[in-house]
């Protein structure tokens, strides 16, 4: 049935790769991920800027260590965050700029649905067995919402769903306060930024779980510490956090 289903997509919707724009060869379709005629050329899913091998289990930093290929960067050693633990698809360098800004600006909301996708497929075994209640998308503030359509987030966390049957739990806690967007601020700022951002609607509904959160792209760390400081008060008992990109 699926397979039927591919054929039919693909002749609706000829596949092409989200980054080149390319033709996939039918060799290449049968095992990409797709998301309505979309997936990755052999070239550009080479080229992508996958992590390494060595990363803070923290922070998803990737790190060039010749010791050991799991550990601590300085910074979580120093002032450990409030999640438990991190995961980043891709870092965060020019070719995945273009996609994340073509992404919320453009706007392509399925070009979250398709990294979302990816994102499911790979991470899946992982995220299951941190056996987490719930994916918590990270909120926008409803005025940034009406603005853009969508939340990017809530898309790839519907796709991650998918492939793990955790259930997405948006409606849980909500961005109640409006701040300007990050970029360009340094770490003090981003950080004074979002303080009290956001909120979370009822505390019973997160008590004593176990919470995945969800964004796109992971800089400073200031929002998904806030986001996870706020669940943490809440009495999440544990708080893990899983993006597209990480930047170094």
């Amino acid at each position: 049935m699926w397979r039927w289903a591919f054929a039919v997509l693909d002749l609706v919707f000829p596949p092409a790769c989200v980054l080149c724009g390319g033709a996939l060869e039918s060799e290449t379709r049968a095992a990409s991920v797709r998301w309505r005629g979309h997936g990755l050329c052999e070239t550009c899913a080479r080229g992508l800027p996958w992590p390494g091998t060595t990363c803070c289990p923290t922070c998803a930093r990737p790190m060039a260590s010749p010791v050991t290929p799991v550990h601590l960067c300085g910074d979580c050693l120093l002032d450990p965050p409030p999640f438990a633990s991190a995961r980043a698809l891709l870092i965060y360098r020019e070719e995945i700029f273009q996609v994340i800004h073509q992404m919320k600006y453009g706007p392509k909301p399925y070009l979250a649905r398709f990294f979302g996708e990816l994102m499911g497929r790979v991470f899946a075994p992982a995220l299951n067995g941190l056996a987490p209640d719930g994916l918590l998308p990270v909120p926008l503030h409803p005025k940034r919402l009406r603005q853009r359509g969508f939340n990017q987030a809530s898309l790839m966390a519907r796709r991650i769903e998918r492939h793990t049957g955790i259930p997405v739990r948006e409606e849980f806690m909500e961005r109640s306060r409006w701040t300007p967007p990050q970029v360009g601020l340094s770490r003090a700022d981003r950080e004074a930024n979002v303080r009290g951002a956001f909120r979370v609607r009822d505390p019973h509904q997160v008590r004593g779980k176990r919470w995945l959160l969800v964004d796109d792209v992971f800089t400073t760390g200031s929002t998904l510490r806030e986001a996870a400081k706020v669940l943490r008060r809440a009495g999440a008992s544990q708080v893990h956090v899983v993006v597209l990109a990480r930047v170094l």
